[in-house]
């Protein structure tokens, strides 16, 4: 998905997520400290993979989104 964030919405809207979009195209990948594995050592995914996981649930979330207020509108 090439897709940049500030082209999904409210999503591509938020200071952070433009920050971080600015700060990949600006400086290349770099990792994100995600915590510690059973051993104690530190883990840690890429940038990118981290908003690309993060765009694929916002536009899971975007799908569902539409379902959820039609059933929602037939229970009112």
């Amino acid at each position: 998905v090439n897709t940049k964030l500030g082209e999904l919405g409210e999503l591509g809207k938020d200071p952070v997520v433009q920050k971080m979009e600015t700060r990949l195209a600006e400086e290349g990948d770099f990792p994100i400290h995600t915590g510690t594995d059973a051993l104690g050592a530190p883990t840690s995914v890429s940038a990118r993979a981290f908003i690309d996981q993060a765009k694929a649930e916002y536009k899971a979330h975007e799908a569902t989104r539409d379902i959820y207020e039609r059933i929602s509108k037939c229970l009112s």
